[in-house]
């Protein structure tokens, strides 16, 4: 499970494109859409289209890699989420694993990278949103590798490239 930047990481690893729009940064709580295919995928099954989500980036991506299963996506970035196809990899481009007070601290952290000097940032850590379905998205990955792995403990997975 490659989160944000881990998922910048894995996308251009296995060929896919990333790049930086701060035109199009995407910093506190938003919704991201889901495609057909996340319909089929363990992991996204059950969640709501749209789905709100915390997010802090200012690059995405642009292409995904070859094999790549997209799930999601938002109003200014193609995709937010893929899995490679036939194996449990994930590339997810928002922040599952956060939650309001996690994403102020983040904020009040990285403040000098994602906003021009002196910009007050009260308006947006009072704009955040509860994400309580994206927040469940650690677990059920960890499920479901756990079943996967339970199919294939005799098998090596490989990821293609």
């Amino acid at each position: 499970l490659a989160i944000c930047f881990g998922a910048h990481v894995l996308t251009q690893t296995l060929g896919g494109k990333v790049k930086q729009d701060l035109a199009h940064k995407e910093t506190g709580t938003f919704d991201v859409e889901l495609f057909p295919d996340a319909k089929n995928d363990i992991l996204f099954q059950n969640l709501p289209s749209p789905l709100r989500v915390q997010q802090g980036h200012k690059d995405g991506f642009e292409i995904v890699p070859h094999g790549a299963i997209p799930l999601a996506y938002s109003k200014w970035w193609p995709y937010q989420a893929y899995v490679m196809s036939g194996v449990p990899v994930y590339a997810i481009q928002f922040h599952p694993e956060l939650d309001i007070d996690d994403v102020v601290y983040r904020l009040n952290m990285y403040k000098a990278l994602y906003f021009d000097a002196g910009e007050d940032i009260s308006d947006l850590i009072q704009s955040l949103l509860p994400t309580p379905e994206a927040s469940m998205m650690p677990r059920l990955f960890v499920d479901r590798c756990m079943k996967v792995f339970a199919q294939t403990s005799t098998d090596v997975i490989h990821v293609p490239a």
